[in-house]
């Protein structure tokens, strides 16, 4: 809306790898393909991306890797034999009216737990979790503090970043792995068409990629970096969810475009009667 209003607010755009927000963006030249110095000053500290290469994506450069498909329950109502180990448990009834979700109506984590499910159990999962009164919110912060605060017993959508304040506070909350896995998505970042502060943002972005910048970055979010030069050190509850050895669903363009095409269709809307 900036953008076709002239009105340019922003410098950077930092998000997930929603191909439907960048699409979008791109069809309206929002973004600015930017080569960050950094990237020719270490031509060989990147790590792997595939058809995510982190040099190929011009205007969308990749930043740092997410994992997602969290359950995060409150451990204070909800007792460690009580932990759900498949998505499945939460169609028990006991869940009902306790569960809340980040909105899969929209692109991101509420809509990437709705397209995984749907892969691996069929719409019919999402219809019966209609039935359990799930509290839809669009906004991850919300999501995590209502599970941190008690408000509800468990949360869907959510990824590590989302939580990692409540992680470090010491809030009453636990990543519970389930035996369906998660999924790895990219988290990218783009330098904005007409920014009002081109050369601060390019600055920003370079830093972001150098070993100072993913050092903090990585780490605060929960995610893994782009450098090969960067250890990967989570919080230990996230820890502890990787050496449950998940199996992790790509979330590559293609599979992006496929989850984004149920939010474009709304798909998820109409299952769980969402306005």
């Amino acid at each position: 809306m900036e953008q076709r209003a002239n009105q340019y607010v922003a410098d950077v755009w930092w998000t997930g790898a929603s191909v439907l927000l960048t699409r979008d963006l791109r069809a309206i030249d929002a973004l600015k393909p930017f080569t960050p110095p950094v990237t020719a000053w270490e031509p060989g500290i990147w790590r792997e991306r595939g058809i995510d290469g982190f040099v190929d994506q011009r205007d969308a450069l990749t930043i740092t890797n997410s994992v997602g498909g969290l359950i995060v329950v409150n451990t204070t109502l909800v007792k460690p034999e009580e932990y759900p180990k498949s998505f499945k448990d939460l169609l028990d009834p006991r869940w009902k009216g306790k569960i809340v979700m980040m909105d899969p109506a929209v692109p991101g984590g509420g809509a990437y737990i709705f397209g995984l499910l749907k892969r691996e159990y069929g719409l019919t999962y999402w219809e019966k979790m209609k039935e359990q009164n799930l509290t839809v919110i669009r906004d991850y912060s919300q999501v995590g503090r209502y599970v941190a605060i008690g408000e509800a017993h468990a949360a869907l959508g959510l990824s590590p970043i989302h939580i990692m304040a409540y992680l470090l506070a010491g809030a009453p909350i636990k990543l519970s792995p389930a035996i369906e896995g998660g999924y790895i998505s990219n988290i990218l970042v783009s330098f904005i068409n007409n920014a009002p502060h081109p050369n601060t943002a390019k600055v920003l972005i370079n830093w972001m990629l150098t070993k100072e910048g993913q050092e903090p970055i990585a780490f605060y979010t929960g995610n893994v970096s782009v450098r090969k030069d960067v250890e990967y050190k989570p919080h230990p509850q996230v820890a502890e969810w990787f050496k449950s050895q998940p199996k992790f669903l790509t979330m590559d363009f293609k599979v992006t475009e496929e989850f984004d095409a149920d939010v474009a269709d709304g798909t998820a809307r109409k299952v769980l009667g969402l306005k």
